[in-house]
Order: C-alpha cells, then sequence, then structure tokens
C-alpha cells in the first residue's frame, strides 16, 4: 500500500464527513459549510495516506468574508498548507493551538487572539433568565436596521448572507434594537449549529440581553434539531463567558483567531 501523503482538493462531501465528524465539535463550521448555501463557498484540501483522509483544511470565501480553518494533526496540516494552491490572501485564521506553526508555513500572522470553542447539547441547554426587554425573531424586514446596529461595534463580522440564510434574535428596550445574535452557520443533516454575532449596546449592558437573545438562538437551532451548540468567545471576555455558563455552554477548548496575509 502506497503510504505517501497525498494532497488534493476534496469534493466528496461523504468523505469530508467521515473526517470531520469524530472531530465534530472543533468542526462544526466545517461541517455546515458541507450544506447549501455554504457549499458553494467552501474549498477542503485534504491529504490522503494510504487510501484514508487524515487532515482537511477549509477555505471558506462568502460574500464578504474570508476564513482558513484546519482539521486534522499538525504534521499533515502542514503538508497541506505547504502544497495547497490558490490560498485567500487575507483570511481570519481560526486555528486550533497545535496547528499555529502549521499555518504559519503560509501565512504571516498580524494579530492573533485566543479564543474558546463552548459548546452545549440539547439536554443542558438551560433558560435565560428574564429581561426587562422585549426578544424577538428577526427577519429580512430587519436587515437595514440589524446592519446599522453592527455598524456600530467595530469587531462585527456581521454580513446581509450570515442574516439571509441564518437564526438572528434581538432584544428591543422601549422599541429600540439593544441587542443581538445569530448564527454563523447551521447544519440540519450534521445537527450542529453555530452561534456568533452576539453584540450589546453599551448602552445596555449589565441587563441579561446578551444571555436572553443567545439563548433564544440556541433553543432555535435546537429545535431544528441540532446534537451540539457552539460558539466562539475571547479569553478574556469574563462577562460573556459567564453569561453563556449561565446557559449551560461549557469549553470545549481554547483555539486561535488571526487576522494574516499570505507570505510572498
Amino acid at each position: 500500500m502506497d503510504e505517501r501523503l497525498t494532497i488534493l482538493e476534496l469534493h466528496d462531501d461523504a468523505l469530508l464527513a467521515a473526517v470531520l465528524e469524530p472531530q465534530r465539535r472543533w468542526a462544526a463550521y466545517a461541517l455546515c459549510d458541507l450544506e447549501p448555501p455554504h457549499r458553494q463557498y467552501a474549498r477542503f484540501v485534504g491529504a490522503m495516506r494510504g487510501g484514508v483522509l487524515r487532515a482537511v483544511v477549509l477555505l471558506y470565501c462568502p460574500p464578504g468574508f474570508t476564513s482558513v480553518l484546519p482539521c486534522g494533526a499538525p504534521e499533515e496540516v502542514a503538508a497541506i498548507m505547504r502544497a495547497a494552491e490558490e490560498l485567500p490572501e487575507a483570511p481570519l485564521l481560526i486555528v486550533q493551538q497545535g496547528n499555529r506553526a502549521a499555518v504559519e508555513t503560509r501565512y504571516q500572522i498580524h494579530k492573533s487572539w485566543v479564543m474558546l470553542r463552548m459548546v452545549v447539547q440539547p439536554d443542558t441547554l438551560a433558560s435565560a433568565p428574564g429581561v426587562d426587554a422585549t426578544v424577538a425573531a428577526l427577519g429580512r424586514e430587519q436587515l437595514s436596521e440589524v446592519s446599522r446596529f453592527y455598524a456600530t461595534w467595530a469587531e462585527s463580522v456581521f454580513t446581509p448572507f450570515m442574516f439571509e440564510h441564518g437564526i438572528y434574535f434581538g432584544a428591543y428596550v422601549e422599541g429600540v434594537l439593544a441587542a443581538i445574535a445569530g448564527t454563523h452557520a447551521l447544519s440540519t443533516h450534521h445537527e450542529i449549529g453555530v452561534i456568533g454575532n452576539v453584540y450589546t449596546h453599551p448602552n445596555h449592558r449589565g441587563k441579561g440581553l446578551a444571555t436572553a437573545v443567545t439563548g433564544a438562538v440556541a433553543r432555535e437551532v435546537v429545535a431544528r434539531g441540532a446534537r451540539d451548540v457552539a460558539l466562539n468567545t475571547r479569553e478574556d471576555n469574563l462577562p460573556a463567558i459567564a453569561a453563556y455558563r449561565r446557559l449551560g455552554f461549557q469549553v470545549e477548548e481554547p483555539f486561535w483567531e488571526a487576522s494574516a496575509r499570505l507570505r510572498s
């Protein structure tokens, strides 16, 4: 049997799912991106040895956003990064701590920060405490309002594409949008969803609104069949971590996010 490592672009979604599913809580984004509408923007480059897929790197480039996310052991990820062609020029890197060096073979990191992957399951998802606000699902007719709201947050990665194909809830105080949360991606087939874009206006913080809207999104994701609901937060964002823990989320692992540029 040929034991050489072969690097190739992959289009067999069943093969991809077979290697991603065992690491589903880390590979949540990649599993979601195997489904429409995300699949058309997702490239998967894999490392195979002896006919077995060992590692995968997701290159995801929907409108207004670009990311690179490796799944696998450092040796195989490094081989993919060395051989992969047409890598994104300036993506957001989403990288497990052991794979940072592998990714740096092709990318110069400008700024990085440690994130926590947190996960909850249906039987451990808790109800959010009551809040003095109206929590409501957001639809297409609220897109302009939502876009203006996120424009006040410098770190937002919100795009209309995410909103159109996601689940979003907002908290209104006296008729004004004060907090919001939504999904980055959702897979009904793989029964997993990723929550993101959780933001409370500075004038309304400390009132439990982030917990309320995140809980509403998580409950809807579970209602659509998810076995795992994941989200990310910075390791130094203690109020957010506490809010998510109140809903039953637990830390799965720390990882790196980084802004980077492809090396010459």
